[in-house]
């Protein structure tokens, strides 16, 4: 998994990312995902991309640290 801390704190301009609002249950199902063995690989960076941006990390910043086009990530 990727750390969030230091893209969070990140300075950009604009107005800070709002994060996505994820339950205590959602984001275990979403993290156990990304380790299982068999995900596959779309699925593991969708699920990245959630994580990230629930924990408040930038479209552009989230589009960059999982490897996608910052269109995938507005989907």
């Amino acid at each position: 998994m990727i750390d969030s801390g230091p893209w969070v704190a990140r300075a950009r301009p604009g107005p800070p990312a709002k994060p996505l609002l994820l339950t205590p249950a959602q984001r275990a199902v979403v993290e156990a995902a990304i380790r299982a063995g068999k995900t596959e690989l779309r699925i593991a960076r969708r699920a990245q991309a959630l994580l990230l941006m629930a924990d408040g990390v930038s479209a552009n910043d989230t589009a960059m640290l999982v490897g996608v086009h910052i269109r995938t990530v507005f989907e």
